[in-house]
Order: structure tokens, then C-alpha cells, then sequence
């Protein structure tokens, strides 16, 4: 290609000199064996002759614009090009075919326009300039105009490299762009590894008020419904965060002290009892039913009055039969399907950051005491009856079956070990090892625990979808009530004002 640098070479220094043949001199020191002849360095020396020519490609073609047969007009900038150079690219090897309708085939002029705005000076410049000397120099700062650019005209080396290099860079900071750059130019790798950073790491991230300020509604809808999506302290912690957001994306600001902020929120819900519609594809992602299962969390739920009674009432009652259906016949379901795990299984964890770690699973169990130890190597579960002190009320029936998955992750969010869905048989104080690890991991680290012991409650997006039907269906019948008044009464005709009308035969 008209960019790739160009090498003159005389003889490369791997190969090895001929041995000539030399007439055989007499004198003192006798004759030469053909043997040390060619054992000998000869007198030639290797030499290569690089000719910077992509160089001088780059300042004389593209900087300098000598011998150019097109203009590139675009973001306020004319660039005086080479269409041979251009028509490494998609977007101009098209422009320039013989069946274009090109517009500037008589002025060689091209105009280019950016309806997104996203593609800058600096941007375009450093794209166009890398048909000329095959490299670009990427920063992260700048990445968007690059990708823009790039996007537009088709470029997928530079989009590749973009990937790679976003893909490489992904961190606190930079995951939201990322996410979003990525979804907008299809950099696959990139969205997939954002989306995990931002499952494993939402726990943490969802605590600052600035980035759920910047999260979009699409990408926490998909968090609060994703099975992958770590806590620390279960539903009560996604109820939380999607609360915040709702106020932060309705206006509401953040202020510094934390009873002052959860103030100003409570007051927002009560002035706008019908939030909830309109963010019902995030409630949806919460498992409300684990929201129920205490009575601290049930009374919140009801003062804060953003889900609708109606609807926590109908999940309250299927938990309620739930409750009574495991204590009536505890062995009646131990098969809990995988669908059914992944949707329903309880959220939450804690952070080790001593060694050893003990901790209570906080959730409902259905009468399990649930204790977990990490240490070293190994993760344990115990189901606790009397081993340990408790103020739950335990059940004492044989063996239980419990459903768990286990995922571990650095304090950077990194994985560091994924049991997959597994089940155990506990019998009471039973200690049972449900995770072992090749190393051992530097502390601290953040251990989630996904888990099921009895037949869960349908999905939360069920109760969400019904409620929704039936306003909807309620709104429908108060319409056709309200157009059935507005409608006049029809009256009888009488014959004479029929005549008028009657046709004449």
C-alpha cells in the first residue's frame, strides 16, 4: 500500500558471504585450506538502507497537501488530500467508485457532515492523517471524536484499536462512557466488559450520588434485573439506590448531609405519588418479596409509598402462603429449577477484609440459621441450630436443601472465583466447605452469595406487569364511560322530518 514504509536493501546481515575463489599465493606461510578460507569473515560488510518514506509521505502528501486531487471539507477544516490514499477506507473507496453519484466530481471537493457533533478538529485530523502514515496515536481523553470519526468513515483497524485499548482502560471513572461509546459504535468487547464491571462493582458504585446521577435508565434496568449483579446487603440496597435515582433523574439535588438528602427524598415521593409508573421498568428488577420478609423493611416500604399498596399486599400474601406451605410440608419441593434460581434466589454478601471472617446470612431462610466462615482457602457454610447463639427462630426438621452460588471478586471488582448454581444437604449444625480456592487471595475482598432454601415467590416483574394491566385496563373503562356521557341521547324521528329526506322516485 501507498502508506506502508519502504525498505532498500542490498543484502540482509542473516545471510552468509559466498566464498570466493582467490588464485593460491606461494610464499613462508604455505598453502590455505579451502576449509579456513571459509571460515574466515569476509572483507564485505552487510549493509540495509531504510528510507524513512512514510515520513515523508505523511509531510508532503498529507501535511503539506502537494499533488492533491480532492478537498475534504469538514468541522470548519479543508484537508487537501489523495484519493488513492482516502480509498483505503470504506466510506471514500465508495465515494469515489465509478457508479457514485459523488456531487464535487467537477470541483474534486468533498463535504463532510457530523449530525452527532461528536467529531472534532484534532479528531478527524489524526483519522485522516493515518492513511497516509499507518499509525494513530490514541488517548483516552480524546477517545470519542476518534471513534466518531472512524465510525463515520468506516475505518475498522481504528475502531478495533479503540476496542482494544478502551477494553484495556476500564475503571471506576471511565465505565459509564465506556458503556455508553461502546454501545454506540459497537465495540463489543468493550460492552461486555463494562457490563460485568458494572455488575460486580455496582455494590460500591451505586453509593456515590454523582454516578447515579450519570447512569442511564436502560443500563440500571438492566443491573436490577441481571442474576449477576453482586450486593452486600441484599434487596434493601437496590431498593435504595433505584429510590435515589428516580429523585436525582427528577431534579433533586444532592446535599452534603445524609439526613438532610434522605429528607429532601422522602418529601419528593410524597409530592409525586406517581413516580411509580413511569419507572416501573426499574421496581420491576427488584425481588420485592425479599423486601417483606421483615417487618423494619415491610413498614418502610409502606411509609415510603412508592410501590403500590395494592401490589405489595399481593406479595405479601404469597409470601405469607409460601411461609406456611414450607412449615406444613418442609420436604413437599426440593427441586427449585435453574430459571427459577436465577430470578428469585436472595442477593447479598460481605466484605472480608480479615482473616478468618464470620458472618450471618441477614436474609429469610425459612427457618435456617445460615452461618458462612472464609478463611484462607476455603468458604464454609453452616446450618446453625445450636452451635451458635441466635435470636431466629430455628427449625429443627431433618435435612435441608439449600441453593447457592458463591462469587468472589477483588477490591477492584475482579473475579476471582465463580461456583456456578450448586446445592448442599444440611442436617443441623452441619458444616459443609462450598467454596476452595487454588491461592490465597490478598485481603480485602468482597464474598456474594446468591441462595434459595425453599420455593420462592413468583418474580417481582409479574406482580409490576398485573398492577400496570390493571390500571391500564381501568384508565381504558374510565375513557369509554367519560366519551358514552359526552355522547348525545339519540332521539325518534318523526314522519314529517323523515320526508324531507326521503328519496324521490
Amino acid at each position: 500500500m501507498g502508506n506502508s514504509s519502504a525498505k532498500y536493501e542490498t543484502a540482509t546481515e542473516d545471510e552468509e558471504p559466498q566464498p570466493t575463489t582467490s588464485r593460491k599465493k606461494k610464499g613462508k606461510r604455505g598453502k590455505r585450506s579451502a576449509s579456513a578460507t571459509e571460515d574466515e569473515p569476509s572483507s564485505s560488510t552487510t549493509k540495509i538502507a531504510k528510507l524513512d518514506t512514510t515520513k515523508y509521505v505523511y509531510e508532503k502528501l498529507f501535511l503539506a497537501g502537494e499533488q492533491s486531487d480532492v478537498s475534504i471539507l469538514a468541522v470548519g477544516h479543508i484537508w487537501s488530500l489523495h484519493k488513492l490514499y482516502l480509498k483505503q477506507c470504506k466510506y471514500f473507496d465508495a465515494l469515489f467508485g465509478s457508479e457514485s453519484s459523488w456531487k464535487g466530481k467537477d470541483d474534486h471537493k468533498v463535504k463532510l457532515e457530523f449530525p452527532d457533533g461528536k467529531v472534532t478538529v484534532p479528531a478527524l485530523h489524526a483519522v485522516l492523517g493515518s492513511l497516509y502514515s499507518n499509525e494513530i496515536e490514541l488517548d483516552i481523553k480524546d477517545i470519542e471524536g476518534i471513534l466518531a470519526a472512524a465510525s463515520f468513515l468506516q475505518l475498522e483497524s481504528i475502531l478495533t484499536r479503540c476496542d482494544e485499548l478502551m477494553a484495556q482502560n476500564i475503571s471506576d471513572d471511565s465505565v459509564l462512557q465506556f458503556a455508553i461509546l461502546a454501545n454506540r459504535y459497537g465495540l463489543w468487547s468493550v460492552v461486555k466488559k463494562s457490563e460485568r464491571f458494572l455488575q460486580y462493582g455496582f455494590w460500591r458504585l451505586s453509593k456515590s450520588p454523582k454516578f447515579l446521577k450519570e447512569l442511564p435508565f436502560e443500563a440500571l434496568a438492566r443491573l436490577l434485573s441481571s442474576s449477576d449483579t453482586l450486593s452486600i446487603e441484599g434487596e434493601k440496597e437496590f431498593y435504595q439506590c433505584t429510590r435515589k435515582w428516580v429523585y436525582l433523574h427528577e431534579g433533586g439535588k444532592v446535599s452534603k448531609n445524609k439526613d438532610d438528602f434522605e429528607r429532601s427524598i422522602t418529601e419528593f415521593y410524597k409530592a409525586n405519588p406517581g413516580s411509580f409508573e413511569k419507572y416501573a421498568a426499574l421496581w420491576s428488577g427488584i425481588r420485592v418479596h425479599h423486601l417483606l420478609t421483615s417487618s423494619k423493611e415491610a413498614d418502610q416500604l409502606g411509609k415510603d409509598g412508592i410501590i403500590p399498596a395494592k401490589l405489595i399486599d399481593q406479595a405479601m400474601v404469597d409470601c405469607w402462603k409460601g411461609f406456611l406451605r414450607n412449615e406444613e410440608e418442609p420436604n413437599e419441593v426440593n427441586e427449585i429449577s435453574e430459571e427459577a434460581f436465577y430470578l428469585c434466589a436472595l442477593r447479598e454478601g460481605m466484605v472480608v477484609d480479615e482473616d478468618p471472617k464470620l458472618w450471618r446470612l441477614i436474609s429469610h431462610n425459612s427457618g435456617l440459621d445460615l452461618l458462612l466462615q472464609y478463611t484462607q482457602r476455603y468458604i464454609t457454610i453452616r446450618r446453625n441450630v445450636l452451635s451458635q447463639p441466635t435470636t431466629r427462630t430455628v427449625s429443627i426438621n431433618g435435612t435441608k436443601k439449600v441453593y447457592y452460588r458463591i462469587v468472589v471478586t477483588d477490591a477492584k471488582g475482579t473475579q476471582l472465583h465463580d461456583t456456578g448454581r450448586e446445592s448442599i444437604e444440611l442436617r443441623m449444625d452441619h458444616v459443609v466447605v462450598i467454596a476452595r480456592f487454588a491461592t490465597v487471595f490478598e485481603l480485602p475482598l468482597s464474598v456474594h452469595i446468591f441462595h434459595l432454601s425453599s420455593p420462592p415467590c413468583p418474580p417481582s416483574f409479574l406482580y409490576v406487569n398485573q398492577y400496570l394491566n390493571q390500571l391500564h385496563a381501568k384508565e381504558v373503562q374510565l375513557q369509554t364511560d367519560d366519551d358514552e356521557e359526552e355522547s348525545p341521547t339519540p332521539t325518534a324521528s318523526s314522519p314529517d322530518s323523515n320526508s324531507n329526506s326521503s328519496v324521490e322516485l
